[in-house]
């Protein structure tokens, strides 16, 4: 057998078994130690078959996870985490455990996704602002989702005296006799696993140097790093859109003024945020950001320096850093004035 366990993953790998059935779609479970004490600790099922030697057959099994390798697109407004794990729960079959904490009964103003299952599941700890937030299939098949502290492996650290390995690589992986109670999550020699390698009779655990208050890595993989060189918009997130808050405005403007991108004059300093709404305090004030103009021309278009506070959407041309640019204000955090469905209004004051 040759299988692999992964935190925020699903398992999987291959098992060769004595047997001419193909059973493909079918339920496996793999019991792991020794005659004394036997754990559950792969529950999944086959996706595929092909015949081996005589009299064999070897399957590529996955856990039951798997079923979130598919599109899962959702739209839910206030939700809870509570609230999307049921959902999730009820279309899968797979039952999923969240914790007690206030957090999962805490209400969000939208979740909306529109990729994989494991994304989705990926997303969940950014959107309900969980800290140092993983998932895990658990031994008996179901999930866990939530914060590392509640999880099933919190509160028990493992130490493994180094006489036990039977080899190391890359300063992150040792390798030992099967610890059938060994799972991604478990705090081995003060850091986190986050990759089983189970092979015949020996396993290979693999962990990730991480921030111990965030949970977040401390380190780039190498994928990464080599991504990032070519791209390197990717590693500042500039190909994506930003939020901001108006500091001040950046100059006055007079009839005559030319706006180019040297002085675009019509333009405010801004605060970007983090993904939470918190000014980005690693982030300096960009200074002289331009301001949209609807229907723009020489001396003509729309026109006002939006109030100090304002949240205004920060783009980057062509993802360069140089280039910053505002697309629009949002009304977050303002009082808005009566207006239906259909309707249509500029408005400058209340009734003016």
């Amino acid at each position: 057998a040759s299988l692999v366990l992964e935190l925020n993953s699903c398992g999987r790998g291959f098992i060769t078994a004595q047997t001419t059935t193909d059973y493909t779609g079918k339920l496996v479970r793999l019991d792991v130690g020794y005659s004394g004490l036997l754990l559950r600790w792969f529950t999944g099922y086959v996706e595929r078959s092909q015949p081996a030697e005589n009299g064999y057959q070897r399957l590529f099994v996955r856990e039951l996870a798997g079923v979130f390798e598919r599109m899962w697109p959702c739209s839910f407004q206030h939700p809870t985490l509570r609230d999307v794990a049921g959902w999730l729960e009820e279309n899968s079959g797979i039952s999923i455990a969240v914790p007690d904490v206030p957090y999962s009964d805490k209400p969000i103003p939208h979740f909306t996704h529109n990729g994989t299952g494991y994304q989705l599941l990926n997303n969940l700890g950014r959107a309900f602002s969980i800290t140092d937030y993983i998932w895990y299939p658990l031994p008996d098949g179901s999930l866990y989702v939530g914060g590392a502290e509640k999880a099933l492996f919190a509160g028990r650290p493992v130490e493994i005296p180094a006489e036990f390995s039977q080899g190391t690589a890359g300063g992150n992986s040792m390798t030992l006799p099967v610890i059938q109670s060994l799972r991604p999550g478990v705090d081995v020699n003060g850091e986190r696993v986050t990759k089983v390698h189970l092979t015949n009779d020996t396993m290979t655990i693999t962990w990730t140097p991480r921030n111990r208050a965030t949970g977040q890595p401390l380190q780039k993989t190498p994928a990464q790093r080599q991504i990032e060189s070519h791209y390197p918009e990717l590693a500042s997130g500039l190909h994506l859109p930003k939020l901001a808050r108006v500091v001040a405005p950046s100059e006055a403007v007079k009839s005559g003024n030319f706006a180019d991108p040297f002085r675009p004059r019509y333009a405010v300093d801004v605060q970007l945020l983090d993904a939470d709404g918190n000014p980005d305090n690693q982030t300096p004030v960009y200074s002289a950001v331009p301001l949209p103009v609807p229907m723009a021309g020489n001396d003509s278009g729309m026109f006002q320096f939006p109030p100090e506070g304002t949240l205004v959407e920060v783009a980057f041309t062509g993802g360069r850093p140089d280039k910053p640019f505002i697309r629009q204000t949002l009304p977050d955090g303002t009082s808005l004035p009566d207006i239906k469905p259909g309707e249509q209004l500029q408005q400058q004051r209340a009734e003016v």
